[in-house]
């Protein structure tokens, strides 16, 4: 389950607090909320992750994605830190053209 709560929305930016996992058909409602204040809404998106408990893959790349837009990561624990900053490097080394795993047809 997850619960998100806007805290704070002015003309240039809103804040949410997202509570629970990002998972499943969660993913979906959290990108629809931050992609429709960003895209509709011309808003920039900032995310308190620190009461997230777990992100699966999707969960990590729908972030890494909006974070390429207006979304920005403003607090969280330590391992959702960790996830993301790995996804990060995942990104940085495919769009250098690095392999990190082996590829085995």
């Amino acid at each position: 389950m997850l619960k998100i709560t806007t805290v704070c929305e002015d003309e240039r930016a809103v804040t949410l607090i997202v509570d629970g996992r990002i998972t499943g058909s969660c993913i979906e409602v959290l990108e629809t909320l931050c992609s429709h204040h960003i895209c509709v809404n011309n808003k920039h998106v900032l995310l308190d992750l620190k009461g997230v408990t777990f992100i699966d893959n999707q969960g990590v790349k729908m972030l890494k994605k909006l974070q390429r837009n207006r979304l920005a990561v403003i607090d969280s624990t330590l391992y959702i830190k960790s996830l993301l900053n790995r996804a990060e490097e995942e990104l940085e080394n495919i769009d250098k053209g690095c392999c990190t795993k082996e590829f085995r047809p």
